[in-house]
């Protein structure tokens, strides 16, 4: 049964407010003789952070993914896209670009998690009778606001250290250098997961647990040289041994359950997991993930309660990386021409034959005059997360995976390889997790960084993950289908000029 007890003070909790002053108001003068009197108070303060997590799989996945090689929205017939999305894919993302733009909406993502996980620390720390409950709730919260300084800093490089409920508007916040902020995450988390039970357990799911926090702290550590300058690859494999030493982990045996609507079963592998459940986790935000990666046109599930929204495409470069075998890419995208169940060719309600080319453009007007390009099937279609037909409106059931233990073990052969180079460990980590989508088995020998970067990006597709990848192999600024050779400025993106006019100490970042 899923964990709806975090989403219980949602609707009383839940404000909404520009992101730079961080001001909230979640415990209005509550105080230890009215509040924290057993656990269940204790959740329900923490519920408000948890819930802010369902907001991951938007805005923030989109500047992620959609800038990546792999994933890309494109301007098509009856689509959704427009300018702000092709400047993301191009990578020409500008400061200045309205409100709606996803860079902006990001930040204020973040920083709203960050405001609701400060509010609740501090509401704890004065009011929570001191003892283990009271540390293990803490830890939660903690670790939850030092994932939203991870991805601020991932996103946007130095970050405001704000951990106060109500910044002095006379002196807002300016950022601190990114090895500041990896620092205090470095120290959240550490203290976090001495706090917390280890191991699966199905009562306690999907609330964090050590090896959540663990699995935060490896992410933090395999990009330290990103973020500091140093390399940190022993400690990641430090904390994916902790990890994969814990009880009750393991690869789930078919990988597409993982995203299917009852994918909260699969908690064997999901680490860090954020619930979702159709009418109670906050209207259609908790759809955007599957919105993006549902086909418009589905003969599988006719009879959605919510229009899906045709947005994406896969790069044809990346979708010739993969094994012709591998049934990540036969079963989880959508390619040449749809067939209704009949066998009859799919055709849409305006006589257009729905077929899934591999070649796209980024706009109808970038394709040769005469080509017959429609700019509205053209493109495969990811088809990874399912489609629930029990959705209420636009909120869907799918949870979401913020990180696996594929991930884990993917980054520890990773790190072992940068360490001492190709060796038998790292290829029997990356083989079990090859060996639940290829039949018969292809284990890779001798597995070398290349072959981890692609492997990643095959299992982890449409999870958030593939940008944040290509800057740590030094590859994001490199062309690919939609953009020429850039600058390495562009691995950082600008402060949105929103936020900027809010407070001028946040200054910009270097080449916008």
């Amino acid at each position: 049964m899923k964990k709806s007890y975090f989403l219980i003070l949602f609707c009383l909790f839940f404000v909404n407010h520009s992101c730079t002053d961080l001001e909230e108001e979640l415990f209005d003068q509550i105080g230890a003789q009215d509040f924290y009197n057993n656990e269940a108070d204790f959740q329900a303060a923490v519920a408000t952070v948890y819930q802010h997590m369902t907001n991951f799989s938007f805005w923030y996945t989109l500047v992620m993914d959609n800038a990546s090689d792999a994933l890309t929205i494109y301007t098509h017939t009856g689509g959704w896209n427009n300018d702000r999305h092709r400047r993301t894919d191009t990578h020409q993302l500008r400061a200045s670009d309205n409100r709606r733009f996803p860079l902006n909406q990001a930040w204020n993502n973040i920083f709203d998690g960050i405001a609701k996980a400060n509010s609740t620390i501090i509401s704890l720390e004065e009011n929570a009778e001191d003892g283990q409950v009271k540390d293990e709730f803490l830890a939660e919260a903690k670790a939850l606001r030092a994932w939203f300084f991870f991805l601020g800093m991932d996103v946007y490089g130095d970050m405001p250290l704000v951990t106060t409920a109500f910044p002095d508007p006379t002196n807002l916040p300016s950022r601190n250098p990114k090895s500041e902020v990896f620092a205090f995450c470095e120290s959240e988390l550490l203290w976090a997961a001495e706090r917390l039970p280890s191991g699966v357990d199905s009562k306690r799911f999907p609330r964090l647990n050590q090896e959540s926090v663990r699995a935060m702290l490896a992410h933090l550590y395999i990009n330290a040289e990103v973020f500091t300058g140093k390399e940190e690859w022993q400690k990641c494999v430090e904390q994916c041994n902790a990890i994969l030493a814990a009880p009750g982990y393991g690869l789930a045996a078919n990988y597409f359950d993982l995203f299917t609507v009852s994918n909260n079963m699969q908690l064997q592998e999901m680490l860090f997991y954020v619930d979702h459940e159709a009418g109670v986790s906050g209207g259609s935000v908790p759809l955007i993930r599957p919105c993006l990666t549902q086909p418009w046109v589905n003969e599988y599930l006719p009879d959605l309660p919510y229009n899906v929204w045709n947005g994406p495409a896969v790069q044809p470069t990346f979708w010739d990386q993969y094994d012709l075998d591998d049934k990540r890419r036969n079963e989880g995208f959508l390619i040449g021409q749809q067939y209704n169940r009949d066998g009859t060719e799919m055709i849409d309600a305006n006589g257009v034959s729905v077929n899934h080319t591999r070649e796209f453009y980024l706009r109808p007007t970038d394709a040769p005059e005469g080509s017959g390009y429609l700019a509205i099937y053209e493109g495969i279609r990811p088809y990874k997360f399912e489609g629930d037909p029990n959705a209420v409106g636009a909120d869907q059931g799918n949870g979401f995976p913020v990180i696996r233990l594929a991930d884990i073990m993917l980054q520890k052969a990773e790190c072992l390889i940068r360490l001492s180079g190709p060796n038998a460990e790292a290829d029997d980590l990356i083989n079990q997790v090859r060996a639940r989508v290829f039949d018969p088995a292809k284990p890779l020998t001798s597995a070398t960084l290349d072959d981890v970067y692609w492997e990643r990006g095959f299992e982890l597709f449409g999870e958030g993950h593939r940008r944040r990848d290509q800057i740590r192999y030094d590859r994001f600024h490199l062309a690919d289908d939609f953009h020429d050779e850039h600058d390495r400025m562009f691995n950082i993106w600008p402060i949105p000029q929103d936020q900027i006019d809010a407070n001028p100490n946040l200054g910009q970042n270097p080449g916008y």
